[in-house]
Parts: structure tokens; C-alpha cells; sequence
């Protein structure tokens, strides 16, 4: 998203070009407050004014470096997975339509090609988490059922794929290990939302 960047850019110089105008108000300012002088304001007027000169430049830059993140976001979109809350796989994002900045649609190609709105998307990240009616909670995952799967938070962060488990007594699930790269996490099975497909897990 080559012009998202570009954007991004933009405002970033445009931020840092504004910064020049309270810096240049604060040093004309202060030159006022000679002994010989009594300016009608107080010192701690030109330094609240030269703060609030500050803000548009910060919002610029903050807008820019924001812009600039979703931009590199977006030209991994092609190879980011969809799945539903309850980890049904639905195939591979295809498509994006962004406004203003914030996506609005994503296409996702799978054994049928769909269109999702914002409203229907409950997070994107490492992938896109699509809404459905119910979830489809499976709470006695035995170990030969999840070992290999890839687990999410609610929020499509990525841990990795399951490496081991650890069970109890009665074979349920107490504990697993994901990997990712170097990454090694362990995640409590209270934490699973969901088991369909791919974990979810909730990790509040």
C-alpha cells in the first residue's frame, strides 16, 4: 500500500515542519522577559501557548507513523489467513478496500469467494477473525487433537503452533506449549475460547 506510506510520509514532514512554529514563538517570546521589561503575560503563559503550538505537529506525526504501519500491514494482506471466532478456516484474504485510512471490506477466497464489512470482522492481525452467531466451544481437546494447531488470541496475535501438552489424570487438557521461531509459550486450557479449526485463545 504504496500510497498509504506515501501519506504517511507527508505527514510526518509536515508534522516536524510545524514543530518549527512554536520553537520560533517560544525564543521571541522569551527575549520579551528583560529586567527592563514587564511583558502584560506571564512566563508560564508562553510556555502552556508554545505546548499547545506542539499538539498539531505530535498529531501529525502519531497520524503519519500510523499510516506508514498499516501500509506495511496491508502488503502482507495476500498471505494472511481468515478464520471464523470459532477457527474454521475460511480461506485467504484476497482483497482490501480502505477509507480514510481504516479498512472497510476484506475479500476472502476460499471454497467461495466472500465479501466481509468492518462490522463482521472482530480482529485483524496475524489474521482476519471473522463474526459468527455462536461459538462452537470444545472443552475435552484431547492431546492427539490439537498437537501441530495453530493457536490465536482474540485479537488474531499468532503464538505459534502447538508443540506439547500436558494432561491430567483423567486425560484433559490442563496445558500446551506453542512455538513461534525462538518464541516458546505456555497457555493454560482455561484460556481456550475456542478449538475449531485453529485455538483461540483469551488471555486477558
Amino acid at each position: 500500500m504504496k500510497i498509504l506510506k506515501t501519506i504517511g510520509i507527508f505527514n510526518i514532514i509536515i508534522g516536524i515542519i510545524a514543530f518549527i512554529a512554536p520553537v520560533k514563538f517560544y525564543s521571541i517570546a522569551s527575549k520579551l522577559f528583560i529586567p527592563e521589561v514587564s511583558p502584560p503575560f506571564s512566563f508560564d503563559a508562553v510556555q502552556t501557548t508554545t505546548f499547545l503550538l506542539f499538539i498539531p505537529g505530535i498529531m501529525l506525526v502519531i497520524n503519519g507513523i500510523a499510516l506508514i504501519a498499516m501500509g506495511y500491514k496491508l502488503e502482507h494482506v495476500p498471505e494472511m489467513k481468515a478464520y471464523s471466532e470459532s477457527g474454521d478456516y475460511l480461506g485467504k484474504v484476497k482483497g482490501v478496500e480502505v477509507d480514510s485510512g481504516e479498512l472497510e471490506k476484506v475479500e476472502i477466497e476460499g471454497e467461495e469467494v466472500g465479501i466481509y464489512q468492518k462490522e463482521n470482522m472482530t480482529a485483524v492481525d496475524d489474521v482476519v477473525l471473522i463474526k459468527e452467531d455462536e461459538k462452537n466451544i470444545n472443552e475435552d481437546v484431547k492431546q492427539h487433537g490439537i498437537v501441530g494447531k495453530e493457536v490465536y488470541d482474540e485479537s488474531g496475535v499468532y503464538y505459534g503452533k502447538i508443540e506439547s501438552v500436558t494432561l491430567d489424570e483423567q486425560d484433559k487438557l490442563l496445558e500446551f506449549m506453542t512455538i513461534r521461531g525462538n518464541t516458546r509459550t505456555i497457555i493454560n486450557s482455561s484460556e481456550i475460547s475456542s478449538s475449531n479449526g485453529v485455538i483461540l485463545v483469551n488471555r486477558e
